[in-house]
């Protein structure tokens, strides 16, 4: 079964799209976007950077077709312009995901921390680390953008594992193959 793992950001958005079965990434990219500095509004360029997260995120659910989708959703920023950046971005996501009728679970930054790297204090690198001991990565993002964008969304997979949305697909995933059905 094929598992989306997304972690929203307007300026670097981590997917993975996670092999349950065999435990590894099949699939990861990093969306980096960048304003187009040419546009006279702010709010414009970051419209366009939108519509091209949505565009990525549409080709990849149409290519991997995943059962479910688990994802980090914080709650806030430390500025206004961030929290209204990170707010777009994740509008982005629930439209997408709406559009295709797919589950998803959440999990927040410090949940994710806790239940990948068992603290909630725990470093990026730290929660990277748990994240690939769970589902193996061949090759590493060579950047530390998309390093860190990867791992969370590899890490909202390993952190949603027994979330009831995700069991809840496993199981249906796991029938629908037992009667002959689409698998996913």
């Amino acid at each position: 079964m094929l598992i989306l793992g997304i972690d929203p950001s307007l300026a670097a958005t981590g997917i993975a799209v996670i092999d349950t079965a065999g435990h590894v990434v099949v699939h990861s990219m990093c969306i980096q976007t960048k304003p187009n500095k040419r546009m006279a509004l702010k709010s414009e360029a970051n419209f366009d950077r939108a519509i091209q997260i949505a565009q990525e995120l549409c080709t990849i659910i149409e290519d991997w077709n995943p059962a479910v989708v688990c994802m980090e959703l914080p709650a806030g920023s430390q500025s206004a312009v961030a929290a209204s950046a990170l707010s777009l971005a994740k509008g982005v996501v629930a439209g997408v995901l709406a559009t295709h009728g797919l589950a998803y679970a959440t999990v927040t930054p410090t949940e994710l921390k806790k239940k990948v790297a068992g603290s909630n204090t725990a470093s990026k690198e730290d929660v990277q680390n748990g994240a690939f001991s769970v589902y193996a990565l061949d090759p590493m993002p060579t950047t530390k953008v998309a390093r860190e964008a990867i791992g969370d969304a590899v890490g909202a997979c390993v952190a949603c594992r027994n979330n009831p949305v995700v069991l809840a697909s496993v199981e249906a995933h796991h029938e629908s193959r037992s009667t002959g059905g689409d698998s996913c």
